[in-house]
């Protein structure tokens, strides 16, 4: 008889813990997708701001006035430009599959708390 009350006892705590670990997974996987959502929306205005230099030195290549190493280097400017908007475009492309992904377990830890309460 002892035995089996000593046993009964444990199962509140259990279920206690049980339910914050759960909570705290919630929790982090929350954060984990609003700093994806974050670095997503970051990385899209880089990307805007980037083409928006783009034109900006477009039109000054349009400058007839330009000298031969002024025209070189804008042109370098935009080489320049032109690769990191291609890596920021690769990184936002990886942010977005990460948001997915995480969404996903997000979802799935969701539909688990929810079976709890």
């Amino acid at each position: 008889m002892l035995g089996e009350h000593e046993a009964g006892e444990g199962r509140p705590a259990d279920q206690f813990l049980q339910a914050y670990e759960q909570g705290q997974k919630l929790y982090q996987q929350r954060t984990l997708v609003s700093d994806l959502q974050r670095d997503i929306e970051q990385t899209s205005e880089e990307i805007v701001g980037l083409e928006d230099e783009w034109n900006a030195i477009r039109s000054q290549l349009l400058n007839d006035d330009l000298t031969a190493a002024e025209r070189a280097e804008l042109i370098n400017q935009l080489e320049r430009n032109k690769e990191h908007s291609e890596t920021l475009r690769i990184r936002r492309d990886r942010l977005d599959d990460d948001l997915y992904r995480a969404q996903y377990d997000l979802d799935g830890l969701e539909r688990m708390n929810n079976r709890y309460y």
